[in-house]
């Protein structure tokens, strides 16, 4: 061995014993600070399991985390402190093995369904790009109006999530006062750009306001395009069709319009009642609800038995697809839909 090769490897001897000291000294640090700080939170839960960690609270929203040595924390972790739940939103190791992490307060409770009557309930934190002013996590351009940030740990049942899926953040009102769901839709889904590292699991989205639909969501559940039975459930056998009623027809609502829309442009659809072989029905003394299922930006104007529907000069909307329903308030007729297409 030269004398080159005995100074590297006395240089590599005393790194690792260093580091070794290092990891000790710190241990030993974090021990202290368990023993006389108010940091020390031994009844914490990570991801719904006990966890002792060192937590400090930065902000009102924000709290700094620090893991014991040998321990887990990741970004997507949830975290029980405070009598709140508390989202990792990233998390790093330092030289010495110890993870640490920033992590924000939850403030709501997303409920939705994949596809079967099973509810799924997630904390979450919906961010209009005011929530936390974070210049190192959040760095981008502020949110657009009726745009929305939402984070929530990335699971078996997250990781569902899929582009139009529709969320309830809470209950709202309409002019006459009855209760209705105030409604977001995700419109991008992004799995990776918040995750460095193996471990995290931090899903975002971004999403946009959205319309209550009567006849899919669900106001009591707080859930949105309610199931009652599964998708997959084979249907009930056909049993024989009712005899038609001469003194009770079965009158139902058809939306009357062209099937596309230009962008720039207004188009106006009205609603008629016909019975089962097609012949009108006089609506003079009925109100109708219309109801849409999308979108930011289009405006929709009902007016008694006729809608106005006006597309802005926005080159993104084109292909999408508008479905329109109608129904009378008193729930007389069967109710009526329509698609609509907007084009350029």
């Amino acid at each position: 061995m030269n004398i080159f090769e005995k100074q590297r490897d006395f240089l590599e001897q005393t790194v690792r014993a260093n580091q070794a000291s290092a990891r000790r000294r710190a241990q030993k640090s974090v021990g202290v600070i368990e023993r006389n700080s108010s940091a020390s939170q031994e009844e914490a839960l990570r991801n719904g399991e006990p966890q002792a960690l060192l937590i400090v609270r930065m902000k009102t929203k924000e709290v700094k985390i620090t893991a014991f040595l040998g321990d887990e924390l990741f970004a997507g972790d949830l975290i029980d402190c405070f009598n709140e739940k508390w989202l990792v939103m990233e998390a790093f190791t330092d030289e010495n093995g110890i993870r640490y992490g920033f992590a924000w307060a939850c403030n709501t409770v997303l409920r939705f369904q994949n596809g079967s009557p099973t509810i799924i309930e997630r904390h979450a934190i919906i961010d209009d790009g005011n929530y936390i002013n974070v210049a190192r996590f959040n760095p981008q351009l502020p949110l657009e109006e009726g745009f929305y940030r939402v984070y929530l740990p990335q699971d078996t049942d997250t990781e569902k999530i899929h582009i139009n899926k529709r969320f309830s953040i809470g209950i709202a009102y309409n002019e006459r006062i009855e209760p209705i769901l105030a409604v977001i839709r995700t419109v991008w889904i992004d799995p990776k750009s918040r995750n460095i590292g193996e471990g995290s699991r931090l899903l975002s989205l971004r999403m946009e306001r959205d319309v209550f639909n009567k006849q899919r969501d669900n106001v009591e559940e707080l859930i949105c395009d309610f199931v009652t039975a599964g998708i997959n459930e084979p249907p009930p056998p056909d049993d024989e069709p009712p005899e038609p009623d001469p003194d009770n027809p079965v009158l139902r609502c058809i939306i009357e319009g062209r099937d596309t829309i230009r962008i720039g442009t207004t188009r106006a659809f009205t609603v008629r009642v016909v019975d089962e072989e097609g012949a009108p029905f006089d609506i003079g003394a009925f109100n109708f609800l219309w109801t849409w299922d999308i979108t930011s930006g289009i405006t929709f104007t009902p007016s008694g038995a006729q809608l106005n529907i006006q597309v802005p000069l926005t080159f993104s909307l084109v292909g999408r697809m508008i479905e329109l329903s109608v129904v009378d308030e008193d729930g007389a007729f069967d109710a009526g839909t329509f698609k609509v297409e907007v084009v350029d």
